[in-house]
């Protein structure tokens, strides 16, 4: 049931996601070029995850009776969500400063050219291993995360909300710190 429930969670999310951006998801991840955001990417992964584990473990916490809502999110859980919003803003930042500037010009690219591998690549088209980097670290932080939320859920602990483990934190957050750092660079 708890898995029905976070499963419903995002099913009304890609609702909401489709509404928004016009059926078209890929639109919610991607720049004013046309080009797929790397770090919007990573903040909607984080955002779908985030509300998949909440979901699931609440509807766990009800059907024992407990209808309060959770209250005790762990620091590293805050911390990704808020490191994704942070990356976010400062690329774009970052992008809009240079482009006002004329240190850097923004061309857009014609539709349906650009698939999800531009995710990985410069606005030349070369593979960057600073987006790569973001987007494994986040990868395999999301991937470890989900199995504490299973873990929890079969254990039918809600006592407290799952957590990222520190050491991904610390990866993720030095992916960030190369991304952001590459972006400031070049």
């Amino acid at each position: 049931m708890p898995y029905f429930v976070g499963g419903l969670a995002l099913c009304v999310l890609w609702v909401v996601f489709g509404v928004a951006s016009g059926w078209n998801v890929i639109k919610l991840f991607e720049g004013a070029d046309g080009r797929p955001s790397t770090s919007k990417f990573q903040f909607w992964l984080w955002t779908i995850v985030v509300i998949f584990a909440y979901s699931t473990i609440y509807a766990m916490k009800v059907s024992t009776g407990h209808f309060e809502a959770i209250t005790d999110i762990p620091n590293n859980v805050l911390i990704a969500m808020g490191m994704s919003i942070a990356s976010a803003t400062a690329a774009k930042s970052i992008t809009a400063s240079y482009v006002s500037s004329g240190r850097l010009t923004k061309t857009a690219v014609p539709s349906g050219t650009v698939g999800i591998g531009a995710l990985f690549q410069d606005d030349t088209a070369f593979p960057d291993l600073s987006k790569v980097q973001i987007i494994a670290w986040t990868l395999i932080a999301i991937a470890t995360y989900l199995v504490a939320v299973v873990s929890k859920v079969h254990s039918s602990d809600f006592s407290k909300f799952p957590d990222i483990d520190t050491s991904l934190m610390v990866l993720m957050g030095l992916g960030h710190g190369a991304y952001l750092g590459k972006k400031l660079t070049s």
